[in-house]
């Protein structure tokens, strides 16, 4: 049998074998799940979603207390003292009460009838400083809770009429809704309620 015979013989021999062998049994293993997080995109989604939450439990309490940092600081910012100039005095307050307020934000002192907006907190403000020649306002014991687009925050507004931290100053509890809008918090409504204290304080 010459090479090309022998060639044929051997794959008619091995072709038949294989046809003549059983077919492979179905394997009973099921194919495996494909891992929802899988490989380095995995990985890099899965750290993303830990920064967020992680960012948000740790900033969302920082974010309170700023606030009520800026809040007491803007009361202050609105004492004023007879030797102020009032073009001066009036600008301030302009600009700590567009700072917070916005033209439908409701401003309600008790007792008293409710003021609107910004020109209705000027107004007050433009009466105060005609009775009182000065003024030092504080804001004590500041408390906010904020959620993503609203929140409130309560204190307690001391008023003076001649230093910081005076043992005669009075009390007033002050209480405020919030709106988050165009990326800042503004007051949709400040109520300031009758007051609550008019003895000395003790002295430090």
């Amino acid at each position: 049998m010459g090479p090309r015979y022998a060639a044929l013989g051997f794959g008619a021999k091995f072709g038949v074998a294989a046809l003549s062998s059983p077919p492979p049994a179905p394997s009973s293993r099921k194919p495996r799940a494909r891992p929802l997080l899988q490989g380095r995109r995995g990985l890099l989604f899965l750290g993303f979603g830990v920064a967020i939450i992680g960012a948000a439990l740790v900033l969302w309490p920082n974010q309170s207390a700023a606030l009520e940092r800026a809040l007491s600081l803007s009361v202050s910012r609105l004492s004023y003292a007879e030797t102020e100039e009032p073009s001066a005095r009036e600008a301030r307050f302009r600009e700590e009460l567009s700072r917070w307020l916005t033209e439908e934000s409701r401003v309600e002192l008790v007792p008293g009838e409710p003021l609107q907006g910004i020109q209705g907190a000027e107004a007050a403000l433009r009466q105060l400083t005609s009775r009182h020649p000065r003024l030092v306002l504080e804001l004590h014991r500041v408390e906010a809770r904020l959620e993503p687009h609203a929140g409130e925050a309560v204190g307690l507004l001391h008023v003076s009429e001649s230093q910081v931290g005076d043992v005669h100053r009075r009390q007033y509890p002050l209480s405020l809704k919030l709106r988050y809008l165009d990326g800042a918090w503004k007051i949709a409504s400040l109520r300031i309620g009758p007051m609550d204290r008019d003895e000395p304080w003790e002295r430090p």
